[in-house]
């Protein structure tokens, strides 16, 4: 696959939308690896296009975050991982609900990184509609 994206890289934007698909890809990929450096640099590479192409709240964006998240919580990075939970956190209870299993794993996350998460969850959804 990093063949496949090095050629799309040459001859297409980074916006696109076959490279971001394929970075998408890339990150589940590394993800089963537990390659955690890799996992957060196709994250990277995808966040500016997500942020060009979806909603503010999208489910999408939020698995995505929920992605970057647990991948610097693995590699160790705590203060990035909080970060990325905290808008995984948010854009998944917009787009799924309080109840949702992926929220509720998402809060379960943040406590382990030290973080009471309700109470800034429901402060970041009131002051940004």
């Amino acid at each position: 696959m990093e063949s496949c994206l090095g050629q799309l890289d040459e001859t297409l934007h980074t916006d696109n939308v076959y490279v971001i698909r394929l970075l998408k890809d890339l990150i589940e990929v590394c993800e089963e690896l537990g390659q955690w450096e890799k996992a957060i640099e196709y994250g990277k590479r995808i966040e500016p296009g997500y942020k060009m192409f979806l909603k503010r709240f999208d489910l999408d964006k939020g698995l995505l975050y929920y992605k970057m998240g647990v991948a610097y919580y693995r590699h160790g990075d705590q203060a990035a991982a909080l970060s990325y939970l905290r808008q995984a956190q948010t854009a998944l209870t917009v787009t799924g609900g309080k109840a949702c299993r992926l929220v509720q794993e998402v809060s379960s996350l943040l406590a382990g990184c030290g973080c009471s998460s309700n109470e800034d969850v429901t402060q970041s959804i009131e002051n940004s509609v």
